[in-house]
Order: structure tokens, then C-alpha cells, then sequence
């Protein structure tokens, strides 16, 4: 499976459509389904949290096939960030319902197109613990 984004953008601001191409090879029996899902996600420490904010099913598709696909991007966040113990990161994603092939492409997504650095401005004198005590 291949998923592309539109002149091979990995970088949006609020509002802004993600556009790209899903398509799939010829081997094998066409899927019965292929879901293409836009979403975000945490990695670091602790538990990782998935949240999905749009999807598109194509229904039997045959094989070879691609497809377009197109999904607007909210407003208001959540934005792309990294920090020293957690770092948020968006997503589009392609699977086939039958053999579980997929495709994903990371993307930042934020007001100025760049993602935000929670520690770029740290110069040694942050607290090393919570303003309450810890």
C-alpha cells in the first residue's frame, strides 16, 4: 500500500486541507474495505493516547485502484509539539480491512507550519519540579 500527500507536504497550519493519494497493488484479491483515517497521537513517557478526528472508507475498491483522498484540518488544535517527556504528533493513515497492510505519513500541524518546542527556550533555570512542591 502507498499514501502520498499532495507535492509531498508534511507541514499545515489550522483550516489548511490535507490532500494526498492512497492506491494498492494488484496482488492478491481486492480489499473489501480501505479506511484512511486522519488522527493525532502522544509518544514519550507514559501511556500513548490515539485520538481519530476523521475517516473516509472506500468500499470495494479493485485492484490495482488509488484513490484521493482530502480532510480539513481543525481550527483550533491540538497543535504539534515536543517536550521533554512527551512530544504530540499527526497522522494520516491507510489500511486494508483484509490483510491489515497500511501506510502512515507523520505531519506537523500548527499555526506557523513548524512544530512547537516546549524546552527552546530553556536556559537551565526551569524548575526541576512542579511549582508545588514535588
Amino acid at each position: 500500500m502507498t499514501l502520498t500527500t499532495e507535492f509531498d507536504n508534511r507541514a499545515y497550519v489550522p483550516g489548511e486541507t490535507l490532500r494526498g493519494r492512497v492506491s494498492w497493488p494488484s496482488s492478491g484479491p481486492p480489499p473489501e474495505e480501505v479506511e484512511v483515517r486522519l488522527f493525532y497521537y502522544t509518544e514519550g513517557k507514559g501511556d500513548r493516547d490515539i485520538v481519530v478526528v476523521d475517516s473516509l472508507t472506500i468500499d470495494r475498491p479493485s485492484a490495482p485502484d488509488s484513490r484521493d483522498y482530502a480532510f480539513r484540518l481543525p481550527e483550533d488544535g491540538p497543535f504539534s509539539f515536543s517536550g521533554k517527556l512527551v512530544s504530540l504528533v499527526w497522522a494520516v493513515e491507510a489500511q486494508r480491512d483484509d490483510d491489515g497492510d497500511s501506510a502512515k505519513i507523520d505531519f506537523v500541524y500548527s499555526p506557523t507550519g513548524q512544530e512547537l518546542d516546549l524546552y527552546a527556550h530553556d536556559d537551565g533555570n526551569l524548575p526541576k519540579t512542579g511549582i508545588f512542591g514535588g
